[in-house]
This record gives C-alpha cells, structure tokens and sequence, in this order.
C-alpha cells in the first residue's frame, strides 16, 4: 500500500509514473485497442489539466523531497 503524502513534487512524481503505466498499455484485441484508444485520448487531455495544476502550485518533480 502506498504512504498518503501532501507534498507537491512528490504528487507530480506519483502522477507522472501513473501517467505513463496507463499509457503504455496495449492489446492485441481489437475491441480493447478501440477503448485503449479512448482512454488514452481522455488521459491525455487530464494529463494537461494536470500539468497546468502543478505549474500553478510550483511542483518540480525534480527536487528533493
């Protein structure tokens, strides 16, 4: 079980590794590479909400935490 954490660059890390499982998944079905597809685009679109979320609040996913 993960830890529950309020720190910023700590959050951006943890999204930014969940980002990129999600989006490396892939299927050789075809009714799943479809829905792969969509899910994929839809996170795509958060994923820049959520950039923009750390950019506001300062998050370096760079810094020591």
């Amino acid at each position: 079980m993960g830890e529950m954490t309020t720190d910023k660059n700590e959050l951006m890390r943890r999204w930014m590794k969940l980002y990129i499982n999600l989006m490396i998944l892939k299927s050789t079905l075809p009714s799943e590479q479809i829905t792969l597809g969509i899910m994929k685009d839809e996170l795509a679109e958060c994923n820049g909400h959520m950039m923009r979320f750390f950019d506001d609040i300062g998050a370096d996913p760079e810094a020591e935490g």
